[in-house]
């Protein structure tokens, strides 16, 4: 059985990853949240709810209909879920409670299959919970192999076919069921696309795709001399980074100025999990148009200076326009990171054409990879780094956002991006949204008075063009000179229809308009400042010319201090100080979650006891167990999700880092487990030694981390995943003994207490999820790693007297 209970592990967690990506293509930050949580309640209930059997009875015919049941509910869930994802929401209504309950009911059978295997009382605890753990680790890296040759859904399918599979060594009639399984599994596989359509993230969470189909349907609907708008899709590809598609606009008009747009500067829209994207642009039949971008829109401001910015640095290709403008403006050297390799395979092949082949000159050399990581590893210097709207839909979806960390946008990113401009070089970002404008000042400021420099506001630019701001940051004071090659530049851009001062660049990309009015190009870029001494609009930088500076941002609604690496929520900037007395909406949304699992939790706890209670086994006085186990649920959440932000900063995205820090504590864990077997006979001991070397573990990874990963960030991609698996093993190794000591106490009461324990440690684990991410946006990561180490502390405390009183029955 220990065989099955690895594989089956490693299903669930290779289930668990693949959740993910299909959650973030359909769902919004905070509705991901919801479901994740609510999927893996149904794992840890699984276990509490097999306890009040009255008896295990055969665990072979358990687990085998567990298997079976868990397969076939895993399609039905998703079917249900790809017809409802779009109603999903946080009221209790139907297509809410139905999907939610869908989702969690193949956790559930799950949770009871590796319950009951690990209470069978023939069978040994710490083994098989390190085979459990094993086979978890090795299902953190089995989608780096298989998604991207397979889509998400023929994912999902072969995933349940296999759970399935696992079933055929515990039936008598072996063959049968092998038949069977592959006659259903065969067609399933062939048409999962068509069986599991999942849909977009919506127009009011601020999926682009979405708004692009809502915005083409509504120009049907209220314009005149369109018949007929559709957006249709050129390329669609899963990998484990994202999903990642191509969409154009088919229209039929009489309108003759549409016509000539689509003609002369024709776009399609790049976008990753139907939300964060960019535009691709064609080279059209007028080379005119196509100029207009790269030399009168945002994507040219840093090209303003009128000479060739001979070697670039672009950070976030998205559909290449960046490289498309850098071409243009010929410069000699164009170095692309993008953290997305689909995506330059896109460029690179079925749109080479229509873009004009970009990463096929010579001059262009891509890096797949982080952009901070590049930026860390790299000892070459640049005359421009641009950093075009990398991780932004917050101008469509306000506060979707401000649960995800972003690294590129640190106080600490904006050094060493300063730190890689040659002596006249400039830092470009493009970021969309009114709110994050003064904070992404400040963030400048603030970096280069660490650089020693005394009035940093002359090193800063400021441009807006629609919604879009333009920020400019040099390591060298602006001179006059350029303050009126800037000014030379935004009167061509507002020159461009013919028409001196109408505000218009007559840059037309379709997809943009689509998207969002905000976001247009056909307004011209204009100054917000510009460091020449003239006035400006700007609140912020009056007070900063006023030397009120500090009075302005403690003073501020909103917090627009800089996101340090410690704690790097750029895009949440709700004051801490209001959170508690006017919490945002996705606070809200949080602690109303964090209620309903509490309150499971409980009930899954007792309900339990009580059953147990009433067949004369001695539970109440094993409820301190539940504390034990609560205890480390919560607190290995708490420890293993800080890493996995620390380690996103030096494996360069969650999708390498979330498999890593998972995989390599498990896989430590494991370990941990197995040795803890030594310690049967002491498990006081045991539980001692490994709490003090929790708490040093994490003390010590906390503060050496980015002393450890500058010192090896120049090393290739396998190179820091194998530092990183070395540095995890000191921690996972002592959490791994502490929750089989545990088993092997409870289970001296009753075998029955083992499914118990194993659900209350689930639970608990979902709850550990809602209070990190408030915790980590509040406090920061080593706040959290400090609360793990505390609640570590509090179960040795607790399992102490625990075990002395097992040992002396």
């Amino acid at each position: 059985m220990s065989w099955i209970l690895a594989a089956l592990s490693c299903l669930v967690l290779s289930l668990e990853v693949l959740e993910t990506k299909i959650f973030a293509y359909s769902l919004d930050n905070t509705l991901i949240f919801l479901v994740v949580g609510v999927v893996l309640l149904g794992f840890g209930s699984g276990g509490s709810v097999l306890a009040m059997r009255k008896e295990l009875g055969d665990c072979r015919r358990l687990v085998r209909c567990n298997l079976l049941l868990t397969s076939v509910l895993l399609i039905f869930a998703h079917w249900w879920f790809a017809i409802f994802s779009d109603q999903l929401n946080f009221t209790l209504s139907f297509a809410t409670l139905s999907t939610l309950i869908f989702l969690a009911a193949p956790y559930f059978t799950a949770g009871m299959a590796v319950s009951a295997i690990l209470a069978e009382p023939v069978g040994n605890v710490h083994l098989r919970y390190g085979m459990n753990l094993l086979g978890s680790a090795l299902g953190c890296a089995s989608l780096f192999f298989i998604l991207g040759p397979l889509s998400g859904p023929q994912c999902l399918v072969l995933l349940a076919g296999l759970c399935a599979l696992l079933a055929v060594p515990l039936a008598l009639r072996r063959l049968r069921l092998t038949l069977i399984i592959l006659s259903l599994g065969t067609p399933a596989m062939i048409f999962a696309d068509e069986m599991l359509p999942y849909q977009i993230q919506s127009a009011e969470s601020g999926g682009q795709l979405a708004l692009i189909e809502y915005n083409a349907d509504r120009l049907v609907r209220e314009r005149e001399g369109i018949q007929r708008a559709d957006i249709v899709e050129r390329f669609d590809r899963w990998d484990p980074t994202a999903r990642v598609q191509v969409h154009a606009l088919e229209a039929e008009t009489t309108l003759d100025n549409i016509n000539r747009d689509l003609a002369q500067l024709p776009s399609m829209w790049f976008t990753q999990d139907s939300s964060y994207g960019s535009p691709l642009i064609g080279r059209g039949e007028n080379p005119d148009g196509v100029k207009g971008v790269y030399e009168r829109t945002c994507y040219g401001v840093g090209y303003f200076r009128q000479r060739p910015e001979r070697e670039v640095l672009i950070i976030g290709l998205g559909g290449a326009p960046d490289v498309q403008t850098a071409l243009h403006h010929e410069s000699k050297s164009i170095t692309g990171v993008d953290i997305n390799s689909t995506a330059i395979d896109m460029v690179r092949g079925p749109m080479k054409d229509f873009l004009g082949d970009p990463y096929g000159d010579p001059r262009v050399e891509l890096h797949i990879q982080d952009g901070r990581s590049f930026v860390r590893s790299s000892k070459k210097t640049f005359d421009l780094i641009q950093l075009s709207g990398v991780d932004t839909k917050s101008v469509l979806a306000s506060g979707t956002l401000a649960l995800n960390e972003s690294y590129l946008y640190t106080l600490e990113a904006m050094g060493e991006y300063l730190d890689r401009l040659k002596p006249e070089g400039m830092l470009c970002i493009l970021y969309a949204g009114e709110e994050f404008k003064h904070r992404l000042a400040v963030t400048a400021m603030t970096s280069l008075r660490a650089a020693g420099i005394e009035q940093p506001e002359r090193h800063l630019m400021i441009l807006q063009q629609s919604a879009i701001f333009c920020f400019l940051v040099k390591k060298t004071p602006f001179t006059d000179q350029e303050c009126a090659q800037m000014d030379a530049w935004l009167r061509t851009a507002d020159d461009g229809d013919g028409i001196p001062g109408d505000g218009r660049s007559t840059v037309v990309v379709m997809m943009y308009q689509l998207l969002s009015p905000g976001l247009s190009l056909v307004p011209a870029p204009e100054a917000v400042f510009i460091p020449d001494g003239r006035a400006t609009d700007d609140k912020l930088m009056q007070a900063v010319l006023a030397g009120k500076e500090e009075a302005f941002i403690a003073e501020h609604p909103r917090d627009i201090s800089p996101a340090p690496d410690w704690r790097p929520f750029f895009f949440n900037i709700d004051r801490v100080d209001q959170v508690w007395s006017k919490p945002p909406g996705h606070f809200q949304r949080m602690y109303r979650l964090l209620g309903i699992m509490m309150g499971m939790a409980f009930l899954l706890i007792l309900a339990p006891l009580l059953r147990m209670g009433m067949r004369g086994l001695p539970s109440w006085s094993n409820l301190p167990f539940a504390l034990y186990f609560a205890a480390l649920g919560i607190g290995y959440i708490m420890a293993m999700s800080g890493l996995i932000q620390r380690y996103v900063l030096f494996l360069g995205h969650q999708a390498f880092a979330f498999p890593v820090v998972i995989g390599g504590l498990l896989l430590a864990a494991a370990l941990g487990s197995l040795l803890s077997a030594r310690f049967a006979a002491r498990p006081r001991q045991a539980m001692t030694g490994a709490v003090i070397a929790i708490c040093l573990a994490l003390g010590i990874l906390h503060s050496s981390l980015d002393m450890l990963f500058g010192w090896t960030a120049d090393l290739d991609q396998f190179g820091r995943i194998a530092i990183s698996l070395v540095l995890l093993f000191p921690l996972g190794i002592p959490l791994g003994m502490m929750f089989p000591i545990g088993l092997s106490l409870v289970k001296r009461q009753s075998p029955l207490f083992v499914p118990w324990a194993f659900g209350i440690n689930g639970v608990f684990s979902v709850i550990g999820t809602s209070i990190v991410l408030p915790g980590a946006i509040l406090f920061g990561f080593p706040a959290m790693a400090a609360s793990a180490a505390a609640i570590y502390v509090l179960a040795a405390l607790v399992g102490l007297p625990l075990a002395r009183r097992a040992l002396a029955v």
